[in-house]
């Protein structure tokens, strides 16, 4: 029988990207992260309906957002949990949920926020959490980013989360900020309406 009870049988993983409008107040529906998911192979995961500022993952307990995926499951869907791990079915944790604990709380130390330190002007880097089982398969990287038409939104990919050094998330931004930093320091539009046509781009684009 498939261990699935311990977070050990879990592998943490992101969407990583940057977008016009504060992570906090963007939405996304499960049938949008479905899509995302699917377009790496990742169909059954555990996945956050909210996108975290980096500096946000980590609550005031300690506690990462991939450990709030988990556990959520386990106490309030163990049957879900269960399809989950045997790759039948996908869970999606509400944004408020995810928000009521990781949108205000900084835990990182302050050197290690000034060592990776990042600025995209008008923009903020964003991640949208997701936790796989152990057994099931990697997800795919994506060939190419995905972007908004209206170019306020990008996805650039997707990253597993490094759990004996976390900080590799902050030195992602980092290094990204670095080679393509200058592309983010005017303003663009809001967001907040081309989800429809991102999600459909990116099925497109991954089914061509």
């Amino acid at each position: 029988m498939t261990s699935y009870e311990k977070a050990e049988d879990w592998k943490h993983y992101y969407f990583w990207g940057i977008s016009a409008t504060r992570p906090a107040e963007l939405q996304f529906s499960a049938e949008q992260i479905q899509a995302l998911l699917s377009a790496v192979r990742a169909d059954c995961s555990i996945a956050s309906l909210a996108a975290l500022e980096p500096k946000h993952v980590i609550n005031h307990k300690g506690t990462t957002a991939w450990i709030l995926l988990y556990v959520y499951a386990l106490v309030n869907d163990k049957e879900g949990l269960a399809a989950v791990s045997a790759g039948t079915s996908s869970l999606f944790l509400p944004a408020d949920i995810v928000h009521g604990s990781f949108t205000s709380h900084v835990n990182w130390p302050a050197q290690l926020l000034d060592s990776y330190g990042f600025d995209f002007g008008e923009h903020w880097a964003f991640v949208i959490p997701f936790v796989r089982h152990r057994e099931s398969p990697e997800p795919v990287q994506m060939s190419q980013s995905l972007r908004s038409p209206d170019g306020a939104m990008e996805i650039m990919g997707i990253a597993q989360l490094n759990e004996q050094k976390p900080e590799a998330l902050l030195a992602q931004f980092h290094e990204f900020y670095e080679q393509y930093g200058s592309r983010y320091k005017k303003p663009i539009a809001s967001t907040k309406n081309f989800f429809q046509k991102l999600f459909d781009r990116s099925l497109e684009n991954n089914h061509a």
